[in-house]
């Protein structure tokens, strides 16, 4: 006789119909890495190399139990300050930067989902804008902006969550695109 029936749920932290937000950092800004790497200190030693981000937000919404349609958007900027001397020996100030902004479609594909870990695959692309803007304080200066060659951004990877409650969790991703190699911070799951 089989009077009682024991069924294990199989729980999962997520689900058709639910929308994922990720807020995230991303390491290491490869633009300003290669130009710190490229530049060759004894030519000038004021020249300082910094960058912002790449910083951003995915918005996913879930299709279904493993798939899910996402719009990504990130920044980043590297910059290079620098003091240059005229034929008259008055030293100023040059900055050249160079801003990116990103916005795309992902698609995630979700796969051994248990109910804290939402591992996934996920490649998109879109549009990618590309910007150099050269300037100084010298007034003989021609302040310039450079656009880039194409405005198309991409991005294939491998990423996890991990849920600490039900809305709230953290994220990782390992990937090739816009946003850096790594990208690491904070999701809530409506």
């Amino acid at each position: 006789m089989n009077c009682l029936t024991f069924q294990k749920a199989n729980a999962q932290c997520i689900e058709k119909g639910k929308m994922l937000i990720d807020v995230y950092y991303g390491y290491p800004n490869l633009f300003t890495q290669t130009l710190k790497s490229g530049y060759d200190n004894t030519i000038k030693e004021d020249v300082k190399i910094s960058g912002i981000g790449p910083f951003g937000a995915k918005y996913e919404y879930l299709l279904s139990n493993k798939v899910g349609i996402a719009l990504n958007i990130n920044y980043a900027n590297s910059i290079v300050k620098g003091k240059g001397e005229d034929y008259n020996g008055i030293v100023y100030d040059y900055k050249v930067s160079v801003p990116r902004f990103r916005i795309f479609p992902l698609f995630n594909f979700h796969f051994a989902t248990t109910d804290q870990l939402d591992p996934y695959f996920l490649i998109g692309g879109g549009y990618g804008s590309f910007k150099m803007n050269l300037t100084s304080d010298d007034p003989d200066f021609e302040e310039e902006s450079i656009s880039g060659l194409g405005n198309v951004a991409f991005r294939v990877g491998i990423g996890t969550r991990y849920f600490f409650t039900d809305k709230f969790g953290a994220n990782l991703e390992l990937g090739l695109g816009g946003g850096g190699l790594l990208q690491f911070g904070v999701t809530g799951k409506f």
